[in-house]
């Protein structure tokens, strides 16, 4: 969106669409609210902000919707506590774990016969002194609906029905968690790179995305972009598991998202890691992303020969939004003969 995005969703059904939030205090975006909607006026750049910090797009058409959130979203998980991961469970609950200055565990809808949270010491254990290292815990749900939990460089499998630990592993490697005689093994990687996203595939295997090579990724902290997305592939041998792909040309650093769409693509969006939006910032401005708009001549071919090409770039002085989905763009360039255009936006 015209900002930076921190989150987002695949929406479910036929249509391809996908929800993307960013928090609301860091000044306004380039994308207006939807008509009859508040402004905001908990913004820390702006006394009134009244551009929408939530959009709809539609994947097939490339369009957007605004939306209009009741809450700041910053750093949260669709839930009220803040950086606490949450997991879909069978029964169709959401359980929801850890957090800033949290160390419990709550499901959401909540039961009336049951405590609103309850308490897990690996939440508290996960701590290094005032580095809060155990915040966006990993959790997965395993074979036979224990949670696979993963704070700091402890990791536990989980019976989250009777609160118990079933079992604890102290290290970080590979380990499969489905064998009988656990044992980790090192696998090394292709390239150093820190807070990524990772997303698991339909063909099995994991693909990396986004993040910096060294620092920690925070505000301000993160040194030299990882332009370079990488896929791991657990069942291929030890020396053939990752594999460099083709590198973005984008920074896509401190609170980054990818998205795995129904069509099989990822939607990749990004922000830069200082703490505000900043369009000056040296080396990482942040990037609303660039319209650029020509006109091409559709060429004439015949034995490997294309005629008649011609692609004019127009320059782009302005753009107004004519409707929700609809801009004005206003724009100059040479005076171009009488001919069939493709226009490019």
């Amino acid at each position: 969106m015209g900002g930076e995005e921190m989150s987002g969703k695949a929406t479910e059904g036929e249509k391809m669409r996908a929800v993307i939030f960013y928090r609301t205090d860091f000044g306004p975006s380039n994308i207006s609210l939807p008509k009859n909607c508040t402004c905001w006026t908990n913004d820390d750049v702006e006394k009134q902000d009244c551009s929408t910090h939530s959009v709809l797009y539609d994947i097939v058409s490339n369009t957007f919707h605004p939306l209009m959130v009741q809450t700041d979203t910053w750093c949260s998980s669709g839930s009220s506590i803040n950086m606490a991961p949450s997991q879909l469970l069978p029964n169709n609950r959401v359980i929801v774990v850890s957090g800033r200055g949290v160390f419990t565990y709550e499901f959401y809808p909540r039961k009336d016969s049951l405590p609103s949270s309850f308490y897990l010491s690996l939440l508290r254990g996960t701590i290094d002194n005032s580095e809060e290292n155990n915040l966006y815990l990993f959790l997965h749900l395993l074979p036979g609906s224990n949670l696979f939990i993963f704070a700091n460089k402890r990791s536990i499998s989980f019976d989250y029905m009777n609160n118990k630990v079933v079992n604890e592993f102290y290290t970080c490697r590979r380990l499969k968690l489905t064998d009988l005689n656990l044992v980790w093994s090192m696998e090394t990687m292709s390239m150093p790179r820190v807070m990524p996203d990772m997303l698991l595939l339909p063909i099995s295997d994991v693909v990396f995305i986004n993040g910096a090579n060294h620092s920690t990724v925070d505000s301000n902290d993160a040194k030299h972009s990882n332009f370079n997305q990488v896929l791991y592939s657990p069942d291929e041998e030890p020396t053939w598991r990752f594999t460099i792909l083709n590198s973005l040309n984008i920074p896509m650093m401190y609170q980054s998202s990818a998205l795995l769409l129904p069509n099989g693509n990822i939607l990749v969006g990004g922000s830069n890691p200082h703490e505000k939006c900043n369009f000056t910032l040296d080396p990482y401005p942040t990037n609303l992303r660039e319209i650029s708009v020509s006109f091409v001549t559709p060429s004439s071919t015949t034995y490997s020969f294309s005629m008649n090409q011609r692609m004019v770039v127009l320059n782009v002085f302005n753009i107004e939004r004519a409707f929700m989905t609809t801009y004005q763009i206003v724009v100059n360039g040479p005076l171009l003969r009488r001919w069939h255009y493709l226009g490019i936006i």
